[in-house]
């Protein structure tokens, strides 16, 4: 795994995380993920225009896990998707 993260920087990250609340750290969490997410689908309606809404949704998913699913499994959310 690719580590470009400094120890210093990643005890300050840490340092300032165990300062939030938990709620603060879930709000982040949403926050991040909705942020990943405009960029996967600004992305994917870039490179591919013509895309129905069913297949964005669908490109989105193998976007978030094409590596993490069985290719049976892949196929069945794709075709409920």
């Amino acid at each position: 795994m690719l580590k470009d993260t400094s120890s210093l920087m990643e005890e300050k990250i840490q340092e300032l995380a165990s300062q939030k609340s938990g709620i603060e750290k879930l709000r982040m969490s949403f926050s991040m993920y909705e942020f990943s997410r405009g960029l996967i689908e600004a992305s994917i309606t870039r490179h591919f225009p013509h895309l129905t809404d069913r297949e964005k949704r669908q490109k989105i998913f193998m976007t978030y896990y094409a590596e993490d699913l069985a290719p049976e499994i892949q196929k069945k959310i794709l075709e409920w998707l």
